[in-house]
């Protein structure tokens, strides 16, 4: 048995930034894929075979349907009491609408698909049920990736600051950051 509460001496470490750790409390959502350090940003997903274009990756993202504003009620209630491994319990979600949000509780594999413009997968629906699929096929060792700004992103998710990576990196015109903003 192991223990899920990571023991660091320094209590203001973030748990998730330990690749060992976030290997061993991660959710598999699908074979032929493992965490990685990513040269996109911190960890990413990479395929541990090679995936065809149409293929299915993920038959299902599971979770609780929420409001995007009872999640962050909830979010900032708990968060304080999970203490260093509050990116652990409230990082992942999709977007459903502006205002509902597909929620998982616990970090899966999925948390850990990095951003690109030209991804190599898309999120899918079927009325309020997600799955991914490849879009292009991906060699073997290649790191998935999303397109995060395909999903239908809550009201003022563009305004935080640390979402620098989403938007152009060139000066952009305001009607781009305005289709951005509005999906």
């Amino acid at each position: 048995a192991f223990c899920l509460w990571y023991r660091d001496r320094d209590h203001h470490r973030d748990a998730t930034r330990d690749l060992a750790f976030v290997r061993a409390h991660t959710q598999s959502l699908f074979d032929g894929a493992e965490i990685r350090e990513s040269p996109i940003h911190g960890f990413g997903l990479f395929a541990t075979r090679s995936w065809s274009e149409g293929e299915v990756a993920c038959e299902r993202l599971s979770g609780q349907i929420l409001s995007y504003d009872d999640y962050e009620k909830l979010r900032a209630r708990l968060a304080p009491s999970v203490g260093r491994l509050h990116n652990f319990f409230f990082m992942e979600w999709n977007a459903l609408d502006r205002d509902r949000l597909l929620v998982r509780p616990f970090r899966t594999t999925y948390s850990f698909i990095n951003h690109d413009s030209c991804p190599n997968l898309q999120v899918d629906r079927d009325g309020d049920a997600l799955f991914l699929t490849v879009i292009r096929d991906i060699p073997c060792d290649r790191e998935f990736t999303l397109d995060y700004t395909k999903e239908p992103l809550p009201r003022g998710y563009f305004d935080t600051p640390y979402l620098g990576y989403l938007v152009p990196a060139f000066p952009a015109s305001a009607s781009t950051l305005e289709a951005l903003h509005n999906g």
